[in-house]
């Protein structure tokens, strides 16, 4: 028991984001290294018995303990931003936090909170809002507005979507696997549920944020760069890995050999639409597997169409669902009538990168059966196949 409690503390050290819990009296019975270090403490075995007015936010103490009775008292998660000054640090760091009550034998017993830095995304939130102000006073910046804008979507996906996706697998996996070895405490199996339960509430507050900017999008022209197709293709794969692997389904992709590996277009829009293609497919599929296959259509020396298949075995789509399943935030189940939670806008973002970079997505899916989602993209080829930097 002992050693698997050691394994678990390295894993919880190793989760991005300041993962913590308290007792009732708000001491903290422990926390990974990260909360560690931001407490201005060596390890996490010194914050144990320690409140938050002996901690280097001491100064910020009343605000944090007061959301923390606020969970006891009320005994409801809630998601809270917190700002402190972090040690060795002359600015306050902002952090987006999910705090939580957890129980012991039906007791409640103290809190569970999970912390993620949002430090550059309120500050490109803030720049965004002064130019977008800029914008409408004098309409005649629009150009970095737009760029503004697209930056401040990317940090959301990459700083908060997908450390908080890999959080949740890891923690489900985690926690099913030592469930069924009988070999987890019920203190670590709680924080384990904790960890997962938080990280999804921060998920769908993210995608509520993706959901207000969606209605005030702006229209780009795709961007061509040259990219490594293989590369694109590997890294959008792995990024569900973890789930397919936490639900025990068939999870592969292969791709032809015969593609160019440097080709000219927009690469970062193809890396996304294959993300939340796979993202849903995996999400979908509960038993059987999910296939990406990539190939080319026709290709010379200038120019390849490539088409990328997504196959899966799921739950499929309504045959009543499928002309409106690409209109923005329209789900083939809500989630409150039982469907997965989420915002609708994955499939909408494909179809409108699909159509800006001049080509199409178009699928076939029948109800408890699966469905196919084919992505077909020109993409001109690089002049230069060797690797560079």
């Amino acid at each position: 028991m002992k050693e698997v409690e050691k394994v678990l503390q390295l894993i919880i050290n190793n989760l991005p984001g300041n993962i913590y819990w308290k007792n009732t009296k708000g001491e903290h019975l422990g926390c990974n290294l990260n909360n560690a270090i931001a407490a201005g403490l060596n390890s996490p075995e010194e914050i144990i018995g320690k409140t938050d007015y002996e901690l280097s936010w001491k100064d910020r103490a009343d605000k944090i303990v007061a959301s923390d009775k606020y969970v006891l008292k009320y005994q409801k998660k809630i998601v809270v931003e917190e700002s402190i000054i972090l040690p060795g640090q002359n600015y306050e760091t902002h952090f987006l936090s999910q705090k939580m009550p957890f129980y012991e034998d039906g007791v409640l017993s103290g809190t569970i909170g999970i912390s993620l830095d949002i430090t550059e995304l309120r500050k490109t939130q803030n720049k965004l809002e002064t130019a977008l102000k800029i914008a409408q006073e004098a309409n005649n910046d629009r150009d970095n507005t737009l760029q503004l804008y697209k930056q401040f979507v990317e940090d959301q996906e990459h700083d908060i979507r997908t450390p908080l996706g890999n959080v949740v697998s890891c923690s489900e996996f985690l926690l099913q696997e030592l469930s069924d070895s009988k070999l987890l405490s019920e203190e670590k199996r709680l924080l384990l549920e904790g960890v997962s339960q938080s990280s999804r509430e921060i998920l769908e507050y993210q995608e509520s944020l993706l959901f207000d900017l969606y209605q005030g999008q702006l229209s780009e022209e795709t961007i061509f760069t040259r990219f490594d197709l293989p590369e694109i293709v590997k890294h959008a794969y792995h990024v569900n890995t973890v789930s397919a692997r936490y639900k025990n389904i068939d999870y592969t992709y292969s791709i032809d050999t015969k593609i160019p590996h440097y080709l000219l277009g927009d690469g970062k829009r193809i890396y996304q639409c294959l993300v939340d293609l796979l993202s849903n497919a995996v999400r979908f599929t509960h038993k059987g597997g999910v296939q990406l296959v990539v190939d080319c259509l026709k290709h010379d020396d200038k120019t390849a169409i490539v088409r990328f298949t997504i196959k899966d075995t799921g739950i499929g789509i309504p045959q009543e669902k499928q002309t409106d399943v690409l209109k923005a935030f329209v789900k083939a189940k809500p989630s409150n009538k039982g469907g997965e939670r989420g915002r609708g806008l994955g499939l909408t973002r494909v179809n409108q990168y699909a159509l800006e970079m001049g080509g199409e997505l178009r699928f076939e899916s029948i109800e408890r059966k699966g469905s196919c989602f084919i992505l077909v993209v020109p993409l001109k080829i690089s002049l230069d196949q060797t690797e560079t930097n």
